[in-house]
Protein backbone atom coordinates (compact mmCIF):
# COMPACT_ATOMS: atom_id res chain seq x y z
CA UNK A 1 0.00 0.00 0.00
CA UNK A 2 1.17 2.97 -1.01
CA UNK A 3 1.47 6.25 1.36
CA UNK A 4 -1.17 8.15 -0.82
CA UNK A 5 -3.41 5.14 -0.56
CA UNK A 6 -2.54 5.45 3.12
CA UNK A 7 -3.48 9.29 3.55
CA UNK A 8 -7.05 9.10 0.60
CA UNK A 9 -8.38 5.44 1.66
CA UNK A 10 -11.50 5.53 0.12
CA UNK A 11 -14.47 3.09 1.19
CA UNK A 12 -14.60 -0.47 0.36
CA UNK A 13 -18.40 -0.12 -0.78
CA UNK A 14 -19.56 0.61 -3.99
CA UNK A 15 -22.10 3.42 -2.62
CA UNK A 16 -19.11 5.94 -1.96
CA UNK A 17 -20.01 7.17 0.95
CA UNK A 18 -16.57 7.96 2.92
CA UNK A 19 -15.64 6.21 6.33
CA UNK A 20 -15.81 9.54 8.49
CA UNK A 21 -13.10 8.96 11.96
CA UNK A 22 -14.38 11.69 14.67
CA UNK A 23 -10.91 13.31 16.28
CA UNK A 24 -11.27 13.19 19.77
CA UNK A 25 -9.84 16.11 21.02
CA UNK A 26 -8.47 16.54 24.67
CA UNK A 27 -8.66 19.39 26.92
CA UNK A 28 -5.67 22.31 25.82
CA UNK A 29 -3.78 24.52 27.68
CA UNK A 30 -6.57 27.17 29.65
CA UNK A 31 -5.29 30.18 31.70
CA UNK A 32 -2.29 31.79 32.68
CA UNK A 33 0.74 30.14 31.17
CA UNK A 34 3.79 30.48 32.86
CA UNK A 35 6.56 29.82 30.21
CA UNK A 36 9.70 31.64 29.00
CA UNK A 37 8.86 33.59 26.07
CA UNK A 38 10.25 36.05 23.80
CA UNK A 39 8.62 38.84 21.19
CA UNK A 40 10.61 40.16 18.36
CA UNK A 41 10.52 42.67 15.95
CA UNK A 42 11.96 42.39 12.63
CA UNK A 43 11.32 45.07 10.22
CA UNK A 44 7.40 44.51 9.55
CA UNK A 45 7.55 41.20 10.54
CA UNK A 46 7.19 39.30 14.20
CA UNK A 47 8.33 36.39 15.85
CA UNK A 48 6.59 35.17 19.28
CA UNK A 49 8.96 32.25 20.76
CA UNK A 50 7.18 30.08 23.61
CA UNK A 51 9.21 27.69 25.47
CA UNK A 52 6.26 25.10 25.91
CA UNK A 53 5.23 21.95 23.90
CA UNK A 54 1.33 22.16 23.76
CA UNK A 55 -0.56 19.23 23.10
CA UNK A 56 -3.43 20.90 21.22
CA UNK A 57 -2.60 22.81 17.90
CA UNK A 58 -2.41 26.42 18.19
CA UNK A 59 -4.60 28.28 15.77
CA UNK A 60 -4.53 32.26 15.70
CA UNK A 61 -2.86 34.43 18.11
CA UNK A 62 -5.17 37.46 19.91
CA UNK A 63 -3.35 40.88 21.05
CA UNK A 64 -5.18 42.24 23.72
CA UNK A 65 -4.61 45.89 23.19
CA UNK A 66 -6.35 47.08 25.93
CA UNK A 67 -4.74 44.50 28.49
CA UNK A 68 -1.36 44.48 26.59
CA UNK A 69 -1.46 40.67 26.76
CA UNK A 70 -1.05 38.46 24.27
CA UNK A 71 -3.26 35.21 24.25
CA UNK A 72 -2.77 31.88 22.62
CA UNK A 73 -6.04 30.05 21.04
CA UNK A 74 -5.72 26.10 20.39
CA UNK A 75 -7.61 23.69 18.43
CA UNK A 76 -9.66 22.81 21.77
CA UNK A 77 -11.02 26.33 21.90
CA UNK A 78 -8.82 26.73 24.92
CA UNK A 79 -6.83 29.97 25.41
CA UNK A 80 -3.37 30.35 27.02
CA UNK A 81 -2.38 34.08 28.04
CA UNK A 82 1.19 34.65 28.04
CA UNK A 83 1.91 35.29 31.58
CA UNK A 84 5.23 36.88 31.11
CA UNK A 85 5.15 38.85 27.65
CA UNK A 86 3.59 42.10 27.15
CA UNK A 87 4.01 44.19 24.12
CA UNK A 88 5.09 47.56 24.60
CA UNK A 89 3.18 50.52 23.72
CA UNK A 90 6.02 51.91 21.34
CA UNK A 91 5.31 48.60 18.92
CA UNK A 92 1.10 48.87 19.00
CA UNK A 93 1.33 50.33 15.60
CA UNK A 94 3.56 48.33 14.31
CA UNK A 95 1.04 45.18 15.43
CA UNK A 96 -1.55 47.12 13.32
CA UNK A 97 -0.26 46.52 10.74
CA UNK A 98 0.96 42.48 11.31
CA UNK A 99 -1.23 40.24 10.12
CA UNK A 100 0.48 37.05 11.08
CA UNK A 101 3.08 35.88 13.48
CA UNK A 102 6.23 33.51 13.27
CA UNK A 103 5.34 30.97 16.16
CA UNK A 104 7.98 29.35 17.62
CA UNK A 105 7.00 26.62 20.34
CA UNK A 106 8.88 23.80 22.34
CA UNK A 107 11.42 22.66 24.74
CA UNK A 108 14.86 22.39 23.82
CA UNK A 109 15.99 21.30 20.74
CA UNK A 110 12.81 19.99 20.01
CA UNK A 111 11.54 23.07 18.05
CA UNK A 112 8.51 23.67 16.25
CA UNK A 113 7.74 27.02 13.66
CA UNK A 114 4.02 27.65 12.50
CA UNK A 115 3.00 31.21 10.77
CA UNK A 116 -0.38 31.75 12.67
CA UNK A 117 -3.02 34.40 12.04
CA UNK A 118 -3.03 37.30 14.68
CA UNK A 119 -5.93 38.97 15.94
CA UNK A 120 -6.48 42.41 17.29
CA UNK A 121 -9.18 42.87 20.37
CA UNK A 122 -10.12 45.45 21.87
CA UNK A 123 -8.99 49.64 20.56
CA UNK A 124 -5.79 51.25 20.45
CA UNK A 125 -4.95 53.43 23.73
CA UNK A 126 -4.90 57.31 22.82
CA UNK A 127 -1.53 58.83 22.50
CA UNK A 128 -0.21 60.75 25.56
Amino acid sequence: MSILDTIFRFPANDIGTANITEPQFTKGFAGELNAASKLVFENDQVILAVDYQFEQAPLYIDFDLNSRQIQIVQQTGDVATLRHTAVPIEKFEQFQNVRTVAFVTGQGDDKLVQVLKLRLKGTMPAAA
